[in-house]
């Protein structure tokens, strides 16, 4: 049986956004194991004795069960730059832990990181959904490859919006904003649309 991996905020001794990750949690176990004994997370985990206030990547294994919970520092990757990739057989409907096809993808880039383009549409990069901004307002994409629950908690409080966004369509956009459960709208000051690598030869 396969694993899967829910990865969760937790600063101040607070997990966040955790009814998203039960929800997504539950519903992969669901569809992918047939399981309708539901998880409750917020009893499952548990802060170990003497973790300070910072910031810590709360990484729960699952499949049938909760195999592990990994508490780790947490740190913000900055990225600096990102590159065009196609890959039209990509499938990350699932958060699995085994993410080795995407970080062939990443291999393939001489950027920090990858923008992945499916059937011509824009998707996410290799470990986060996508937020594109014009003028004032944000939009994410409808082709996201997984339903990420930071991105799910945006559009609930309307502060993002959906978009069908093609590859064309990306030089119609200002900057692009990396969102996922650790990396906020809000902490970022977003890259420029037109340093994409790539997207000065389509």
């Amino acid at each position: 049986m396969f694993r899967l991996l829910e990865t969760i905020k937790l600063s101040y001794k607070k997990f966040y956004n955790l009814e998203y990750h039960q929800s997504r949690l539950n519903k992969a176990r669901k569809e992918l194991f047939g399981l309708t004994n539901e998880i409750n997370l917020a009893a499952e985990l548990k802060i170990p004795a003497g973790i300070s206030d910072s910031v810590f990547k709360v990484r729960v294994i699952y499949s049938d069960k909760i195999h592990d919970v990994e508490f780790h520092p947490y740190t913000m990757r900055n990225i600096n730059s990102l590159q065009i990739v196609k890959a039209d057989d990509i499938d990350y409907s699932y958060k699995y832990e085994d993410r080795s096809k995407l970080q062939k993808l990443l291999c393939k880039c001489r950027a920090d990181d990858v923008v992945i383009i499916k059937n011509g549409l824009v998707t996410d990069t290799s470990y986060s959904n996508i937020v594109l901004s014009k003028g004032y307002k944000f939009f994410t994409p409808t082709s996201f490859l997984l339903s990420g629950t930071k991105r799910q908690k945006l559009l609930a409080d309307e502060v993002i919006e959906e978009a069908e966004i093609t590859i064309g369509d990306l030089g119609k956009y200002e900057k692009i904003y990396l969102i996922n459960s650790m990396m906020d709208l809000d902490e970022q000051q977003g890259i420029p649309v037109e340093k994409i690598k790539g997207l000065e030869v389509l």
